[in-house]
């Protein structure tokens, strides 16, 4: 029976097929008492740029938010606000499902 590593999960692979998958060697998920503690580990080298963003879209949604009083104040007419209001979550669903459906060919 010849043995060699699998270099994506560093485990022993063998040429021997089980007939029960309960006598397969994997890692069974949940078996380190510590795994929970790893789920909430933040990456530091990640961090700025975690704040960075939650920032970024944190302001856009505060200025998305009266922008429709904007343009009362510049004059425009309800209706046009509402189509304007309405243009971004329009185009975020056809986009989102344009781009969905391309990455799944």
């Amino acid at each position: 029976m010849s043995e060699e590593r699998n270099p994506v999960r560093n485990e022993e692979v063998s040429d021997v097929h089980h007939d029960n998958i309960a006598e397969a060697k994997t890692p069974v998920r949940g078996a380190d008492k510590n795994d929970w503690k790893d789920a909430f580990k933040i990456d530091r080298t990640m961090a700025k740029y975690k704040i960075f963003f939650i920032c970024f879209v944190g302001a856009g949604t505060c200025i998305i938010a009266y922008l429709p009083l904007q343009m009362k104040q510049l004059g425009l007419s309800p209706i046009r606000i509402g189509l304007a209001s309405a243009i971004r979550p329009l185009a975020a669903a056809i986009s989102t499902t344009i781009i969905g459906a391309a990455s799944c060919l």
